[in-house]
């Protein structure tokens, strides 16, 4: 597989989106991706966890992206 690359930052796009320009798709799990980054920025923005829990935090999600990711099936005519 190839390396995905996912930016995690408050104006980076959703997930998904981010996936689906690099050919992929995280089927049943990218909304709950979405909402785990959202999550994430939400806490270290509010003084509520540290910079290294949000990147462990990002580290853990970003394996489970790469799990989840699969190639999205080209449509055949």
């Amino acid at each position: 597989m190839m390396p995905v690359k996912i930016g995690f930052g408050g104006l980076a796009d959703s997930i998904t989106d981010q996936l689906k320009e690099q050919g992929y798709e995280a089927p049943n799990e990218g909304k709950r991706f979405d909402r785990l980054s959202r999550s994430i920025n939400h806490l270290l923005l509010n003084g509520l966890i540290s910079d290294s829990t949000a990147a462990e935090a990002r580290k853990r999600l970003m394996r489970e992206i790469c799990a989840s990711a699969r190639p999205i099936a080209e449509v055949q005519e």
